[in-house]
């Protein structure tokens, strides 16, 4: 179920649905015709490609060009006597080379801080530019999605990293209002989405329908399946795994199917990963040969934990006395 592929192109579109379906964003699986394949669009690059474009290009919304020259007054702003975006600074906005591949500095444009910022300065005229509002209303929705499809447990450190399912009613309003942004919105030039417009669409339709599924295909009476730690379904767990497979054949780092699998056995039976536990291990500690005992020695103990039982208390404290007499004896000496 924890798949991250990239986004669909025309020539398999087919198979997953037409984009502008709106329905089918699965696959069935190759062995298994009863199984479904969810796909996923890697949300971590979406981030990434979101705040190139608007970098570059700016985006069309409600009819007016929004683009980084809100967040430039911004940094202007807080260079001089009013400090009032402290988590934004020029590092974030001229973003060049292996910078633009870094996730954390793109999040932190789309961030619920920013956009409160952007509209108490707006309010306060502080901003030359009239498209504040308009700045303010799409970053408030990019943060809030990536919370959904970020979060690492049940409950995370605030109610938008909760698990997808732990507060669903007001996480699919949210999916819901970043399909209508994301599907109104438009770079110059163009009149169509963009690829990673697609990804969002197919990812937040994919979302919806794989919980609803594991729900229906895995819930037990004894467990019910709730939520979805979404973390898990962007591509660098494929990354982290396939990373390692082709690192323990050490030279040959292009296995044949059979050396996957035999790679693939030795992954899941040692402890060979840092990335898979916190304790650097993949399995439990393995029991040593002190956890086995023949079983004769097991008669033998057993008639020996007879005798002692005839011991009375009354010897074990006559020779509790006399070793502490001894012990006595012997620091005096010393």
């Amino acid at each position: 179920m924890n798949i991250g592929v990239e986004i669909p192109t025309n020539k398999n579109s087919e198979v997953m649905g037409k984009p502008d379906e709106g329905k089918r964003c699965f696959f069935l699986h190759p062995s298994d015709k009863n199984l479904k394949m969810f796909v996923f669009a890697d949300i971590p690059y979406i981030i990434k490609l979101v705040r190139t474009n608007l970098f570059d290009s700016g985006f069309i919304v409600d009819g007016q060009l929004i683009n980084k020259e809100i967040l430039e007054e911004l940094v202007a702003l807080n260079s001089g006597d009013l400090k009032i975006a402290f988590n934004l600074n020029k590092l974030y906005l001229d973003v060049k080379g292996n910078q633009r591949q870094s996730v954390k500095l793109a999040a932190q444009v789309f961030t619920n801080r920013i956009a409160n910022t952007i509209e108490y300065c707006g309010k306060q005229k502080f901003l030359l530019h009239n498209n504040w509002q308009v700045m303010s209303k799409i970053l408030s929705p990019f943060n809030d999605w990536f919370d959904i499809f970020n979060c690492q447990s049940k409950f995370g450190k605030h109610s938008g990293l909760r698990a997808y399912g732990v507060d669903l009613q007001k996480q699919d309003i949210i999916l819901d209002q970043m399909d209508e942004l994301v599907s109104n919105m438009r770079t110059p030039k163009r009149s169509t989405l963009l690829p990673f417009q697609k990804g969002i669409l197919l990812s937040n339709r994919s979302l919806r329908q794989l919980l609803q599924y594991v729900k229906e295909k895995y819930s037990t009476d004894a467990l019910t399946i709730d939520f979805i730690i979404t973390r898990r379904l962007n591509q660098d767990i494929l990354e982290n795994f396939f990373s390692y497979i082709r690192a323990m054949g050490y030279a040959n780092d292009h296995p044949l199917p059979v050396e996957l699998q035999n790679r693939l056995k030795w992954y899941i039976l040692g402890k060979h990963s840092g990335h898979a536990s916190s304790n650097k291990k993949n399995t439990e500690n393995d029991l040593t040969s002190v956890s086995f005992m023949d079983i004769e020695d097991v008669h033998e103990n057993a008639s020996w934990t007879s005798d002692c039982s005839d011991i009375q208390e009354d010897d074990l404290a006559e020779e509790a006395k006399l070793f502490m007499q001894i012990d006595h004896v012997e620091t005096f000496s010393q």
